[in-house]
């Protein structure tokens, strides 16, 4: 899938975060995960919402409105 994130077209592949390279980066990265996240929760995709707000997490594991948005989405997909 591609999206466009701030005005650039972007692959949904090219962005996977593993944990020791969220430690490194900083939770200031969690910011453009979870406004992606939001995005696709607009456009109806809440698989893939999930799974942005699950990498912005590795990088801001107590952003409480990140905890929240992720939640309200699983409740709805279960």
């Amino acid at each position: 899938m591609i999206i466009e994130v701030c005005g650039m077209p972007i692959h949904s592949r090219q962005w996977r975060v593993d944990s020791s390279d969220a430690k490194e980066r900083g939770t200031h990265w969690a910011n453009p995960l979870k406004a992606w996240g939001d995005v696709l929760v607009k456009q109806g995709h809440g698989k893939e919402a999930l799974a942005k707000y699950d990498e912005a997490l590795k990088y801001a594991p107590n952003w409480k409105q990140l905890k929240e948005a992720r939640e309200v989405l699983a409740k709805k997909k279960s």
